[in-house]
């Protein structure tokens, strides 16, 4: 395969099977608890790909590359928990939106951490709220709002994780590092899923099964070994624009699988954050290196 052909082929992954993932989390749900989910979820693939790595000879971890990574991948099994709350009572199309707004979390953080931030992030910023304030009114998700805010913090968690892995020191093979934050991030979310007793009641079913069992393959083995090769072989700015191709999946299959309903005001404020989003990553573009 060629390398322009495995290029376009994970950059459709990315696009498709992380947009698909809500619909994914929406059946297995029917039988997972929301953090015990995210904690089998991250737990095992994670452990699944720290087994290829180390088959293929990959160094393992150091004590203190494990510390860091615990910590990092604390807050992205939080968010993975958060999303799988909020997804409970609000529309997958609408889930898929909010966690768009991760880039507009991580130019805020950016500049509580004194990074500067450009003009043209700042308004991004801005329209991005917009959009979340649109898509929180009555009309669009039938003013179920606090699974809103809990997806939003769901976000948030995403982009503190991701910007303090950013900033530790971590392994220096990318997908080794993915990998240890979600399997001791699952570990984590285990432990507190145990401690708060979720457990899985009665039979799972076929469409449970399904869903968890995409969550792991694809939506984190896959999905994660494809955006790491966009990574290393083209640009973040590729590689992340995922958050506004994604929103768009996640609406259509909720759509004609789940039926359901798209508002006019759902589709504005999707084009509202979307529109943010690409914004902000045409600040990080443009600015000096």
């Amino acid at each position: 395969m060629s390398r322009k052909l495995l290029f376009g082929c994970s950059l459709a992954i990315v696009y498709l099977v992380w947009g698909s993932s809500y619909l994914a989390m929406h059946w297995a749900l029917q039988a997972f608890p929301p953090h015990l989910l995210a904690g089998l979820r991250g737990f095992t693939a994670g452990s699944a790909m720290l087994v290829v790595l180390w088959w293929r000879g990959v160094p393992l971890p150091t004590p203190i590359e494990c510390r860091n990574a615990t910590a990092a991948g604390m807050l992205l099994s939080l968010s993975s928990g958060m999303i799988s709350v909020g997804i409970q009572s609000v529309p997958t199309s609408t889930a898929a939106i909010l966690v768009a707004t991760v880039p507009i979390f991580a130019s805020l953080i950016a500049a509580l951490c004194g990074i500067r931030v450009q003009w043209r992030e700042w308004l991004g910023i801005a329209v991005g709220f917009v959009g979340i304030g649109l898509l929180n009114e009555q009309g669009a998700v039938t003013g179920i709002n606090a699974g809103n805010l809990t997806i939003l913090f769901g976000a948030l968690c995403w982009a503190l994780g991701s910007h303090l892995s950013a900033r530790l020191r971590l392994p220096a093979n990318i997908i080794m590092s993915s990998a240890l934050q979600i399997m001791l991030g699952g570990a984590v979310m285990l432990a507190y899923a145990w401690w708060t007793g979720e457990r899985v009641e009665g039979a799972i079913s076929i469409g449970s099964w399904s869903g968890f069992v995409y969550l792991c393959l694809f939506g984190s083995l896959l999905g994660y070994c494809a955006y790491n090769y966009l990574v290393r072989h083209g640009s973040a700015a590729i590689a992340n624009s995922y958050a506004y191709v994604s929103p768009v999946v996640a609406v259509l299959l909720g759509a004609i699988l789940l039926s359901e309903k798209v508002t006019p005001q759902t589709l504005l404020a999707m084009s509202i954050i979307i529109a943010a989003v690409a914004l902000v990553f045409w600040s990080h573009y443009r600015r000096p290196r």
